[in-house]
């Protein structure tokens, strides 16, 4: 009778950690494989043994046992393996064991062709390698290994042997290719184990994951989140690409989904016309919205995670190129050793030198202007003096000279010179603005209160912040617009009561001092700048909800977190319309919108009025209150701490509520939630009113903190 056999191998934990570093990976990965191949709707193996750790002479015993000349013609042996893998001086490879030496690899790690000969010996005609690992050239930059930091995976297959015999290798061989800090998996497994458990691997869909296809959906999906890893299939005959992995269930309605979202979203982006094809695809196969938004965010992930790295990089050759241009030589070793790190390709990093040495250099060319007038301001200010500048306006962010270097969301093109770009400006239609003389303007007078039930010398002021109506999000010709803005949609907005500050140590501590209502408060949880006015950072969503909590019962005030339509409505400081059935899309849009409460200018000063931000914050969060207010009276609306809300996060607003409520989904199973407002580490772009940001209701970081809101 035919078998099933696998071996999975995680090795992480090194008895000599100067040799091999700690791969806090490994050892989840063999886990999660496990519960795959034993499944016997999925992977349906008969025997899977798992070695975490192991010694050389265990590694060495289990693959003997596993590729023993007694088994059947019949069989499928698999054997996996996440680690490191080393080559010697002759370029042998070895995986390496807990108690391995790099100096005795041959008396103490595992000879990859050791392996091969097993295999040879081995009758079972369907043998399946799996290598999760780096090769010697991950390990030391400097090497001369470097020049050749790929295996010939013949050399582990062997030049003869058995049909069916295939071997997959995660990457060429740079450690970071392996694991990042913080990851459940390994990259390559993490992708792996996607394919076989969602079924997505099936790519012929006829209910089994071939190797073929396995490779070809793991390594599309390796490359869309590091592009410079290069997963390797190698087979000796044709027969071995038909060897079968796993099976799926080809009637499965979120296989079908993840199928569609793999078509529509397979540039990293889900446009409109996609997002209705979706839509209707989900009604179809009536799958919940929490279902369909969790497989959007688990494909898309990779896609953002690549940004954030490029984003990454962008931010620290701003930085280097702002102290010193040109770069010295340990500015460019480090951002080499940042562009390993981050698996970005040369000619990535390529672009993003030219792009922001030609932002740097535009914007110092560009003239200063002040700020665009608010026609959301009311009438006493906007009778105010206006000043008209001197010099005709040249607006251009850095998402601009995105586009304009061919930049879109995955950050490919080809990048244009800054006489390509000042040719485009000179083309450019220029207009005067009239802005408003400073001195003259003043926030609305509306209705607050002073909490003082928290103690009697930490009061948490309240604005009140009137009824009003207006158009959530953006239209798509808004700069630096994303996708997630949209559909624009008309909410009225009841009155309520939102903290004029962000809510700010001194008053966190105090009430994280109070009983607890569901969970317990850190009660200094902020990693940024330290001082009772500077406002709270690194709480979670779930904490924050704590906090309201324990305030509404310490008051008798029902506190809570603002709903994002309330939070992105007080953040424009809309003076409420008389006739709201008359506020139409295109009166909004031509007479009310602005990217800022500041007006629309990225480089001005007028941003940096209103808003600590990454340009002025010198990297570190603020005291609340020290920026101007908007026209409601509210500071830092923009910049300083993201602001969590309380809605549950939805990839566009198409079904969103439009009185102004939050946006829940029915269960409590959705793990992501709103920021709004940017931080003291975001760009322009990233503060504008209508900018989104979602994050685990778990997650912690030191540019997020809270504003509580109640109804009045």
């Amino acid at each position: 009778m035919a078998s099933k056999v696998a071996l999975l191998i995680g090795s992480g934990d090194y008895q000599y950690p100067n040799d091999f570093n700690l791969l806090e990976t490994a050892a989840r990965n063999v886990a999660a494989l496990q519960q795959l191949f034993e499944d016997p709707e999925i992977g349906g193996f008969n025997e899977v043994q798992v070695l975490t750790h192991p010694t050389e002479s265990e590694m060495r015993r289990a693959i003997a046992i596993l590729f023993s000349p007694e088994r059947s013609k019949k069989d499928t042996l698999l054997f996996y393996f996440a680690g490191h893998g080393v080559k010697d001086d002759s370029g042998r490879l070895y995986f390496a064991a807990k108690d391995s030496e790099r100096n005795l690899l041959g008396a103490t790690a595992v000879l990859a062709s050791w392996v091969h000969q097993q295999m040879n010996t081995c009758w079972a005609k369907r043998q399946i390698v799996i290598l999760d690992c780096c090769f010697s050239g991950a390990f030391d930059p400097q090497s001369n290994a470097m020049a050749d930091n790929s295996v010939d995976l013949r050399q582990m297959v062997g030049t003869t042997g058995a049909d069916g015999r295939v071997a997959f290798a995660s990457s060429s061989g740079l450690e970071y290719s392996f694991e990042r800090k913080g990851m459940d998996l390994s990259i390559y497994t993490r992708f792996l184990v996607e394919g076989i458990k969602t079924g997505a691997g099936d790519l012929d869909e006829d209910g089994a994951i071939r190797a073929d296809e396995l490779h070809d959906y793991v390594s599309q999906r390796v490359r869309d989140a590091e592009p410079k890893m290069k997963p390797k299939i190698i087979v000796l005959k044709d027969q071995g690409y038909e060897v079968v992995i796993s099976k799926t269930q080809p009637t499965d309605p979120k296989l079908k989904y993840r199928r569609a979202v793999k078509k529509y979203a397979a540039t990293g982006k889900i446009r409109p016309s996609a997002r209705s094809i979706l839509d209707v695809l989900r009604q179809e196969l009536n799958l919940s919205q929490d279902v369909t938004e969790q497989i959007e965010f688990e494909f898309l992930r990779p896609f953002r995670e690549h940004e954030a790295n490029l984003q990454t990089y962008r931010n620290a050759l701003t930085a280097e190129i702002q102290q010193c241009f040109p770069l010295d030589q340990e500015a460019v070793k480090n951002l080499e050793d940042l562009q390993l790190q981050l698996n970005l390709r040369d000619e990535e990093t390529s672009r993003i030198y030219q792009q922001v040495k030609n932002q740097i250099n535009l914007k110092s060319t560009i003239p200063e202007t002040s700020k665009l007038v608010n026609p959301l301001l009311p009438a006493s200010v906007s009778k105010s003096k206006i000043i008209v500048p001197s010099s005709p306006k040249i607006d251009i962010s850095r998402r601009q000279m995105l586009r304009y270097s061919a930049l879109g969301v995955t950050g490919l093109g080809t990048a244009l010179s800054i006489r390509e770009i000042l040719k485009f400006v000179r083309e450019t239609n220029t207009a005067f603005n009239t802005v408003l003389d400073e001195s003259e303007s003043s926030p609305q007078s509306l209705k607050s209160f002073i909490e003082k039930g928290i103690a009697t010398d930490i009061p948490l002021e309240m604005i009140e912040i009137p009824a009003g109506t207006f158009w959530m999000g953006t239209p798509e010709s808004e700069t630096d617009r994303n996708e997630d803005e949209g559909p624009q949609h008309k909410v009225s907005v009841p009155e309520f009561y939102l903290g004029k500050y962000e809510v700010t140590q001194i008053q966190w501590r105090a009430v994280a001092g109070w009983e607890k209502v569901d969970r317990d408060l850190p009660g200094a949880p902020s990693k940024n700048s330290q001082g009772g006015s500077y406002p709270v950072d690194s709480v979670t969503w779930l904490e924050a909800v704590e906090f309201c909590k324990r305030l509404s019962r310490g008051t008798g005030r029902a506190y809570r977190l603002p709903s994002e339509a309330e939070w992105e409505y007080a953040c424009r400081a809309v003076k409420p319309v008389e006739r709201p059935e008359e506020l139409t899309l295109e009166l909004w849009n031509q007479q009310y919108l602005t990217r800022f409460y500041s007006g629309n200018d990225n480089y001005d000063s007028s941003l940096g009025q209103y808003a600590w931000y990454g340009q002025n914050s010198n990297s570190q969060s603020h005291p609340v209150g020290e920026k101007k207010p908007n026209n409601f009276g509210l500071y830092d609306m923009h910049g300083n701490l993201w602001e969590w809300c309380q809605d549950d996060w939805h990839p566009s607003y198409v079904g969103a509520p439009n009185n102004g409520s939050a946006w829940l989904n029915k269960s409590d199973g959705n793990i992501s939630k709103v920021l709004r407002g940017g931080s003291w580490f975001s760009y322009p772009w990233d503060c504008r009113s209508a900018d989104r940001f979602f994050i685990s209701r778990d997650d912690r970081s030191n540019i997020y903190g809270l504003r509580v809101a109640c109804s009045v």
